[in-house]
């Protein structure tokens, strides 16, 4: 992939650490505005994954999975990007990794939050039954 310039753009996916936490809030706002709920589902036993991605050696945005007992069939999932790497393929790359966790189905708040992407990776909204 290429940048605007015609540099070569690099996304690499790693595993993230409690310790990558702090250096993340720095750099993403976002981040920083729910670092309680980040925290709270990075410490806890129902994380059941977390990832980061990279754009070119800089951290560029963070995936988690974890299990709640409210919907227990379904792994919950949140991603958080920076908005200045959008036009790239880290967002794209997060959700690609969390869809290869294996057992319950992926549940997130993404109807509400970003359409666009949900349109781009097939999702659909289950029609509320009367």
């Amino acid at each position: 992939m290429r940048g605007r310039r015609g540099a070569e753009i690099s996304v690499t996916i790693k595993d993230c650490q409690i310790e990558d936490i702090q250096t993340l809030e720095q750099l993403f706002p976002v981040i920083a505005d729910e670092q309680d709920l980040l925290r709270s589902v990075l410490t806890s036993p129902n994380l059941q994954a977390s990832y980061i991605a990279y754009i070119n050696g800089s951290p560029a945005g963070l995936a988690i999975a974890w299990k709640n007992s409210f919907h227990p069939t379904c792994t919950y999932i949140r991603i958080w990007t920076d908005p200045i790497y959008e036009q790239f393929e880290g967002r794209k790359k997060l959700l690609q990794k969390l869809r290869q966790l294996k057992g319950s189905p992926l549940q997130t708040s993404l109807w509400e939050t970003n359409t666009i992407m949900k349109a781009r990776n097939g999702y659909f909204q289950t029609p509320a039954f009367v």
